[in-house]
């Protein structure tokens, strides 16, 4: 392995480990990665809402979310990233404590921030690009509301079975 900055991805290839630096500007550290390819790796950066790609030999920015001003001493960060490929990936960032980052979503060519239900979101889990699992929410803790987005649009999905929980992650299961 090369010599790395303290900014970098290290990877398990199956027989060894690796790594690749991430881009100069990039002083902060990856929060969430999600891979639909080994060449095709997408990552969040924990504040500085950088959204980072890798190739399969390089990290870039591919996009820096406008980055709101912190609230008090909360800092607002990106949290989770789903990627289907290239071509279709979704970036989240709830804070939990108020507005955060916003949930964005790419299509190959246009960054587009989401509203409504989706707004705030922050950790997801897909088994599809049809069938993507979130929690979000302004509440604390970042987990007051369960939301299901079917490949068109995102709905609440409340149940009475979770009053009183505040999940800390979502994870399907293929």
């Amino acid at each position: 392995m090369s010599l790395l900055s303290p900014h970098a991805a290290i990877h398990w290839n199956g027989r060894s480990w690796g790594g690749s630096n991430l881009p100069s500007q990039v002083n902060q550290r990856i929060q969430a990665a999600s891979a639909p390819a080994a060449n095709d790796v997408w990552a969040v950066t924990f504040n500085g809402g950088y959204v980072l790609h890798y190739n399969g030999q390089s990290w870039s920015v591919a996009h820096q979310l406008p980055v709101k001003a912190a609230q008090g001493d909360l800092d607002l960060d990106t949290t989770d990233v789903v990627a289907f490929s290239a071509k279709d990936v979704w970036v989240f960032g709830g804070s939990g404590f108020g507005p955060g980052e916003g949930t964005w979503h790419y299509n190959g060519s246009t960054w587009t921030q989401q509203t409504g239900t989706a707004a705030d979101l922050a950790l997801a889990s897909a088994t599809s690009s049809s069938s993507i699992w979130a929690l979000g929410g302004s509440g604390v803790p970042a987990a007051d509301a369960v939301v299901h987005y079917n490949g068109k649009s995102w709905q609440a999905e409340g149940s009475s079975a979770l009053n009183g929980y505040y999940p800390r992650d979502v994870r399907l299961v293929r």
